[in-house]
Order: structure tokens, then C-alpha cells, then sequence
């Protein structure tokens, strides 16, 4: 029950009760919660607001909004879910309930427990370009054997793929799209189309239950992961053009390059608005970035030939720390564990330990190496070269598969299923 005092002193007397689910119930992410509930009062409700917050009361959901004709409403409404990231573990949870009345706002928090299901790993893809623009994806078993394939026009800029949906993304060029494929068949789901004057699609990350876009036009949008309509949207940063993006709690943050220069600028957004916060000029050319828990983030980067590694604190926006790596350039980055890295350079692969701040040589392949991924649940690292798949153990780093018989590999993705 919650009351409060409009300006006439008349009381507001106000009914919450929830259904579905139960007070303190677990959840296995990520899923589709359904959320069924009533709320009824002695005044007509202007508006209903609905979203699963963590500890911060950051939501973790899109809102719902619910816009009733009269002062009771009774119903069930869908909360998409994805698996918790390291920057959205924040317990405890609720569902958060937010009932206006054209005078005052209610809160009314409903606790819930969110759990990661344990995701099964199912196999990986292989992203291939051939000539006469066209971008070949193979599908790969646990036992390396292709079980489908599927087929883009254009050539190869980028790829991403989500747990949640069980979907891999593909942005091409020469047609610039990017095309949603079920990793199951290899059905090709949605296409969404850049917008004018500038239609380029310059990096791509799933997270949130959405697949951000980085677009030539300067502007940042979300899409939703299963139906590809546009769900979040940044201002336009006139003569920029954005590139990688994190999703951390509060904000989406993004590494941008002036379209007349070779100057940068990391910028950040307010995730429930798209409302740009903050933004830091910088000389680095960046790599790579992952988000980490308070809203901080680590960008791997290069500067005059050299790798660089920092610590950024979105929030207050200033350099936390810099590591320089002495001997060598960053080609490519993926994350072992927390803060254990591997990073490549041509045909060298490095052991990074954010901690200690080391960096030691570990593996050599004899091609330069374009994507590197890890797979946790068997311990196998997946090193794609131009013609080669190489799997190699960790953290022995010897050799388990070699799959051969490619012609200019551009990337590799692996796949859950839960």
C-alpha cells in the first residue's frame, strides 16, 4: 500500500500487488519474465512504469510504460532479459513499479533473485570472405564438422553474436547491411539498412538484449536483438564517426574519429536516453574495449607503434591508469578471465595479466592472426588466420585442431545455447 498528499491534502490510496513472479524468486537469464500484476487506486492513474532494476536502481530492462483509461489495471507484460555482464551484477534485484497520477509518483519494489543460467557451449562459426563479393558463414559442432551454411552478398565489416537470441549479426559493405542468421539453421532472420548521408555501419555490439550499431552518420542506435527495430538512439555527433562500443551500467561509451582528421574522442551516453554525458579527446587509436563493474572500462589501444592499455573511469571521465606494453603493437584482444588477456601481434600472441601488469610471449602461429576468441567451458583458444582455424589448449597452449582449407578467414564467433 503506498499513500501520499496532492496539493489539496486529499490522500492517494494505491493497490500494488504482484502475481508473478513470487517475492525472492530465482530467474535463470537470460528469459523472457513474464510480469503479471494489478494496481488500482481512488484517483485515475496518468501512467504505469515497469523495469527490473539491480542494487544501483539501475534498470537492466527497457521500460515498459502502460497508459491506463481509468484508475485500476489488471495484466501481463514481457520483460526481455539478458544474462547478467560483470557491469550489471549488482544484487539484489526488483521489478521496479512506478504508478503517476498527474499529481505525485509512487515507487513500489518487488525483490527478486537473477541468476546466469549456465549457457552450453554448441560449436563455433566461421566468417569467410570469396571473390566477387560474397561473405561465406560456416556453422561448426563441438566436433568441428559444418553442420550449415549461409551466404551474404558484399563484403565483410564486422560481425557480433548474442546468447540471448541465439544469433549471430553480419555487417557487410557494397550492400551495406546488417543481417540477423539463426545460429541453428543458418536462416537469415532481418536486415537493417544505415541511414543517408553516410551509409556505413562502423562497428557492431550485442549487449543489453540489443545490438548497438555504430553508423557513419555519427550516431549510435539499438536495435532489438530478435526482431531488428530500433529501440535506442544517441544524437548525431556531427563529423564523427563512432567505431567500438561498450555497454556498461549507466552509460553506452564509444570510441569516436573526426571525419576531417585523424582525432579521437571517447564518448559516453546515457543508456536509458541516448543523451550524450561526456567525452574525452584522445591520441590513441583504439583497439578494443571491455566494460567493467562501477561504470569503468579497459581500452586496448596503440600509440606510435607501441600498445597501450588503460583503465577509464566513465563517470568521472579521466585516465585511471596507463600501461604501456614495450615490445610490441595490439592487433587483436579477447579476455581468458578476469583480468587475464591475450593479445596478438601478427603472428605472436601475449599473455597480458591486468594485476601484475605483465606481458609475456606464449604462442606462434605461422600466418598473421585476424580474430582470436576463448572458449572457457573446454579450454580451447580459437585463432583464426587468413586459411586456418587453429585450436589450442590453455593454459598449456598446445596444439588440439588445426582445420584447414579456408580462403581469407575474416572472424570467428562461438555459440551458447542455454
Amino acid at each position: 500500500m503506498g499513500y501520499s498528499c496532492s496539493k489539496d491534502e486529499q490522500i492517494t490510496e494505491t493497490d500494488v500487488e504482484i502475481f508473478s513472479p513470487l517475492l525472492n524468486e530465482l530467474l535463470f537469464l537470460p528469459d523472457t519474465i513474464m510480469l503479471e500484476f494489478s494496481v488500482s487506486q481512488n484517483k485515475p492513474i496518468e501512467y504505469i512504469r515497469v523495469s527490473i532494476d539491480n542494487g544501483n536502481h539501475v534498470p537492466l530492462t527497457k521500460n515498459i510504460f502502460i497508459n491506463p483509461t481509468n484508475n485500476t489495471y489488471t495484466g501481463k507484460i514481457d520483460l526481455l532479459m539478458d544474462k547478467l555482464s560483470e557491469a550489471t551484477t549488482l544484487p539484489p534485484y526488483y521489478i521496479h513499479i512506478v504508478v503517476g497520477d498527474f499529481s505525485d509518483v509512487r515507487h513500489y519494489y518487488h525483490e527478486i533473485k537473477l541468476q546466469n543460467n549456465e549457457l552450453k557451449y554448441t560449436g563455433f562459426v566461421t566468417i569467410e570472405e570469396k571473390p566477387i563479393n560474397l561473405v561465406e558463414i560456416k556453422f561448426h559442432n563441438t566436433d568441428y564438422e559444418r553442420y550449415s551454411l549461409s551466404e551474404l552478398s558484399g563484403i565483410y565489416s564486422g560481425s557480433a553474436k548474442s546468447d540471448f537470441s541465439e544469433q549471430i549479426y553480419i555487417s557487410t559493405q557494397v550492400p551495406e547491411l546488417v543481417t540477423a542468421i539463426d545460429i541453428h539453421t543458418g536462416e537469415q532472420l532481418w536486415h537493417k539498412e544505415p541511414q543517408l548521408p553516410y551509409p556505413e555501419f562502423t562497428g557492431l555490439y550485442s549487449g543489453d538484449n540489443k545490438l548497438y550499431l555504430s553508423t557513419a552518420i555519427g550516431r549510435i542506435i539499438g536495435l532489438s536483438e530478435n526482431e531488428g527495430s530500433t529501440i535506442f538512439t544517441t544524437p548525431v555527433l556531427k563529423d564523427t564517426i563512432p567505431r567500438n562500443i561498450i555497454s556498461t551500467e549507466n552509460y553506452v561509451f564509444a570510441d569516436f574519429t573526426l571525419r576531417t582528421s585523424n582525432k579521437k574522442v571517447w564518448t559516453s551516453f546515457y543508456k536509458p536516453t541516448g543523451i550524450k554525458f561526456l567525452w574525452y579527446p584522445t591520441d590513441y587509436n583504439t583497439i578494443k574495449i571491455f566494460p567493467q563493474i562501477g561504470n569503468k572500462a579497459i581500452i586496448f589501444t596503440n600509440k606510435d607503434g607501441l600498445g597501450r592499455i588503460i583503465l577509464f573511469d566513465i563517470e568521472s571521465n579521466i585516465i585511471k591508469d596507463l600501461i604501456t606494453i614495450d615490445n610490441h603493437k595490439i592487433d587483436n584482444v579477447c579476455e581468458l578471465e578476469s583480468g587475464q588477456f591475450l593479445i596478438t601481434d601478427k603472428t605472436s600472441i601475449y599473455s597480458f595479466n591486468l594485476l601484475h601488469q605483465t606481458d609475456s610471449w606464449v604462442y606462434e602461429t605461422t600466418d598473421s592472426i585476424r580474430d582470436i576468441d576463448f572458449e572457457e567451458k573446454t579450454g580451447s583458444i580459437f585463432i583464426a588466420t587468413s586459411n586456418k582455424v587453429e585450436v589450442v589448449g590453455y593454459p598449456n597452449y598446445s596444439n588440439i585442431k588445426d582445420l584447414s582449407g579456408f580462403n581469407n578467414l575474416k572472424s570467428i564467433e562461438l555459440l551458447y545455447t542455454d
